[in-house]
């Protein structure tokens, strides 16, 4: 009989008993903030929505839906891809002129101050009836922004948005008619850098980053 030993079963006093469950203690990561959460945060990041445009009249031809989420508490670059197709097209009369546009609107924001960007991106689909419409998918990782200056500079390419929290809607406009439209919009967004330090904090998150950072969507 052990007196002074382990014996196996969790005791060193000499009794016997059944085996313990031992469980080693691993302190929660600061690193996976989202476990805390109910999904990923990147999965505000970008979704892909079918939108109906009526054609009630001139007032009443928009349509507007909210694709992407970013609150990433601290700034950085990102990249984006945007995405349109035409579902159901109205059927316009014989050499009538239909346009649909999708418009992708853009808030960014760094600390306490916000830029509003309106079509930001815009993709267009015209067809003159009785011609079939476009259904094919418009895309891009580019914008053209405006000119710089009064003189119509060109060339103003813009690949990247700067900003901590983003968000981007959809506006869809059906011009013409004669009845309602459906389009499918996608935005997604990426950072350029995906390297957070928290995710390499094994303390605490308020002791270890105090910016918050880990808190972050």
């Amino acid at each position: 009989m052990q007196n002074d030993d382990d014996d196996g079963y969790g005791q060193v006093d000499g009794d016997r008993a059944a085996r313990a469950r031992f469980v080693e203690f691993k302190p929660a990561s600061a690193g996976q903030p989202w476990l805390r959460g109910s999904m990923p945060p990147w999965q505000r990041w970008g979704s892909t929505e079918q939108i109906t445009i009526p054609f009630v009249s001139v007032a009443q031809r928009s349509n507007t839906a909210t694709l992407s989420r970013v609150a990433y508490k601290r700034p950085d670059t990102f990249h984006f891809l945007f995405g349109a197709r035409l579902i159901v097209a109205p059927e316009p009369a014989v050499g009538i002129h239909a346009t649909i546009t999708v418009g992708f609107n853009v808030l960014v924001g760094v600390g306490s101050s916000v830029l509003k960007i309106e079509l930001f991106e815009q993709f267009r689909f015209d067809w003159i009836g009785p011609a079939a419409p476009p259904l094919g998918l418009l895309w891009s990782t580019q914008v053209v922004a405006p000119d710089r200056n009064v003189l119509g500079v060109s060339g103003n390419i813009c690949n990247e948005l700067v900003g901590q929290d983003i968000t981007i809607d959809a506006v869809c406009t059906n011009f013409f008619g004669p009845t309602q439209a459906v389009v499918e919009a996608t935005a997604f967004l990426a950072p350029k850098n995906h390297v957070r330090p928290d995710w390499f904090a094994h303390g605490p998150p308020e002791v270890m980053f105090t910016g918050a950072e880990d808190g972050g969507r």
